[in-house]
């Protein structure tokens, strides 16, 4: 009969007594021998592991060998001769990767020490100082705490662990207890075991459990008496294995190499479990209600600039409204155009409404002045433009063709009204049938419980599509008049106007048309992200209103400058 033998690391270790209960039940099952054999203690135990092993290279009486290696270097030269005498050999629990071994059957430990920190987070997500039981000697057990550490060391958690010391207990019940008592006295919160052996003296366990109660505890495996402990309130969570699985699995695959069937895989991970006892008051860091916060100072400074910018400049142009250069670019054009900009940057302000110092109703409110402004303040302003450029077109077209035409102010606000109003009708529509309401709602995600974790604020409208047909008017309405005001400075491009007025248009509609095809979109995509949103929108509005501001009037200021201090130079006639 086929006979396979199973080598733990001591045949006295309730873990793998699990083991050896996989192996010999699949053993019975397939019709094959499993051999379970091993140290009887944790001292020397990888030179007993290598004499077993060499004791059955010597009889010749195994067809394999599974092992669960303890010390990769001193166990790996044992396992290449077992494997140079064509006996196969499989580790399973932990590992030596660098010797001739054909699979590694195991839990992913480093996965395995990440859950473990995963249930602390659960159990305790507001911080503390923790302290690591391990045993540096075991390879699987440095991977489960390099694993904690990663997980608690995430950027993420904003350095909210912060660990004590890491032990090397050696397997050992008695010293791990007293390393726990260290961590006590070190100021340790939290405490995590790679392996259950510290709950193995239920006596001193449960003194230490009740001595500590507002210590958080979490221990690695998962057998008979540490759920009878999890079950009587002596800990906060359990992460185990499959070592049942593991024993079984050993032999399955070792008959599979001597048969030749082997998929060639190096590495079967068995799963993770977990066992948790539910804290009463569960502990849960505060909803993150993703307020806009301190970020509104950049939307009234914006706001303010803007205000001041074109307020000044609308009285620099009533002040010089005679001027030649004010006279040639029409008074009442500029003026219109410092009216539409300080419009639209006014959306701003209810644009950095939310319900942190307001109440629902007036973030409501907010919704609904939001898109007035926005869309009657774009309207003016880019229908000024587009008036201007489409006046230069006609003036400049019939003088090519030797015609004479006389353009008057109903024929540049005709366009202007018409846009306005088509823009008026939208809002007042969206108004009366479905008025925008200001609501909170909660982001996809929860915490390990099942709790809201973030919410954000944003205008929403009822029914079935929302917003979507009226923003989709409002865009269409407005797009097609920036798309108007481009055409129409494109075709203006050669047309030399004085004080070159048609080129500075056509910089600032073909500005406003990129900044709105790539801030557009990302705005679009970050309503459920408010200070996203806010920031971006914020931003393009200001944006475009100083650019429209810079653009139409600093040529026109300086040129201003410039003659004024020429004329100054002149000598007056009759002064000496």
């Amino acid at each position: 009969m086929t006979k396979f033998a199973l080598i733990p690391k001591s045949i006295n270790d309730r873990y793998f007594d699990q083991v050896k209960k996989g192996c010999m039940d699949k053993a019975e099952e397939i019709g094959i021998e499993c051999e379970y054999v091993g140290p009887t203690s944790y001292e020397d135990v990888a030179e007993k592991q290598n004499e077993i092993i060499y004791e059955m290279i010597s009889s010749g009486e195994v067809d394999g060998i599974a092992i669960a290696v303890t010390n990769s270097s001193k166990n790996k030269e044992a396992i290449d001769k077992a494997v140079a005498a064509n006996i196969p050999v499989v580790t399973f629990d932990s590992d030596s990767g660098d010797s001739k071994r054909s699979l590694y059957i195991s839990t992913n430990n480093t996965r395995f020490g990440e859950n473990l920190a995963k249930v602390l987070l659960q159990i305790n997500p507001l911080g503390g100082k923790y302290g690591i039981i391990s045993a540096r000697g075991h390879p699987n057990l440095v991977e489960r705490s390099n694993g904690i550490r990663v997980r608690l060391e995430d950027k993420y958690l904003k350095k909210k662990w912060t660990l004590l010391s890491e032990s090397d207990s050696e397997h050992n019940t008695t010293i791990s207890l007293k390393d726990m008592r260290k961590f006590v006295d070190l100021g340790a919160t939290a405490i995590i075991s790679c392996c259950g052996w510290p709950m193995y003296d239920k006596i001193e366990w449960k003194r230490f459990t009740r001595e500590h109660s507002d210590i958080t505890l979490v221990i690695g495996d998962a057998n008979s008496v540490q759920l009878d402990l999890l079950s009587q309130g002596y800990n906060g969570g359990l992460v185990g294995q499959l070592p049942y699985r593991m024993g079984a699995s050993a032999m399955e695959k070792l008959l599979e190499i001597k048969e030749g069937k082997s998929d060639g895989k190096e590495f079967l991970f068995t799963n993770i479990l977990q066992h948790l006892q539910i804290p009463l008051n569960i502990a849960s860091e505060p909803i993150n209600p993703n307020f806009i916060g301190k970020l509104s100072i950049l939307g009234y400074f914006l706001f303010s600039l803007v205000a001041a910018l074109s307020v000044g400049l609308g009285f620099w142009v009533w002040v010089n409204r005679t001027h030649p250069i004010i006279k040639a670019s029409q008074p009442e054009f500029l003026l219109g155009l410092c009216f539409g900009v300080l419009v639209m940057a006014s959306s701003i302000i209810p644009l950095s409404i939310d319900d942190e110092s307001y109440s629902e109703a007036t973030a409501s409110k907010g919704c609904i002045s939001y898109w007035w402004l926005l869309c009657t303040g774009f309207t003016i302003s880019f229908s000024m433009l587009f008036s201007k450029t489409w006046r230069i077109n006609k003036i400049f077209l019939s003088s090519s063709r030797l015609e004479r035409i006389i353009v008057l102010p109903q024929d540049v606000i005709v366009p202007f009204v018409t846009i306005m109003t088509a823009n008026i009708i939208v809002l007042v529509c969206w108004n009366i049938i479905a008025p925008q309401k200001y609501i909170r709602q909660k982001h996809d995600g929860t915490d390990p419980w099942n709790q809201i974790i973030s919410t954000y604020g944003t205008c929403a409208t009822p029914g079935k599509f929302g917003s979507v047909p009226y923003v989709v008017l409002l865009a269409a309405l407005n797009l097609c008049v920036l798309l108007t005001a481009n055409f129409q400075a494109f075709r203006a491009r050669h047309i030399k106007t004085i004080y070159s007025e048609g080129m500075y248009i056509m910089w600032t509609v073909g500005f406003a048309l990129q900044a709105l095809l790539i801030a557009g979109p990302v705005a679009a995509m970050s309503t459920t992200e408010p200070k996203l949103f806010y920031v971006v929108t914020a931003l393009l509005i200001g944006l475009l209103c100083m650019v429209i501001l810079c653009f139409i009037f600093i040529p026109k200021v300086s040129k201003k400058y410039k003659e004024d201090k020429e004329i100054r130079k002149v000598p007056q006639v009759g002064k000496k």
